[in-house]
């Protein structure tokens, strides 16, 4: 999905809108490096940002997510292919090759 001008949640909340419920789950870090992050960064006031009271209530689903996303895997829902522009690329090329 191309997102539109905006923030990540701009675009969930515009799904949201039109009907579709947005799920992601993406487990790329071990269960362990999961848990390790939010200790780390109380330490670093450059990652203080990032922490969160909810950061601890976020964890438990981990492992039902990584199932989820394992079965997802195994059944081929999640395909890597993109559905076809409804633009023109070469007009699109050329703004950007303009506008950059």
């Amino acid at each position: 999905m191309c997102a539109p001008a905006g923030s990540w949640p701009d675009v969930e909340r515009s799904l949201a809108e039109d009907g579709m419920s947005p799920v992601k789950c993406f487990p790329h870090l071990s269960y362990g490096e999961h848990g390790r992050r939010p200790l780390r960064r109380p330490d670093r006031p450059d990652r203080h940002g990032k922490s969160a009271p909810g950061d601890i209530a976020d964890r438990a689903p981990w492992p039902a997510c990584r199932e989820a996303y394992e079965t997802a895997m195994e059944v081929g829902a999640l395909d890597p292919r993109h559905p076809e522009g409804d633009f023109g690329v070469a007009a699109c090329r050329e703004r950007l090759l303009r506008e950059t």
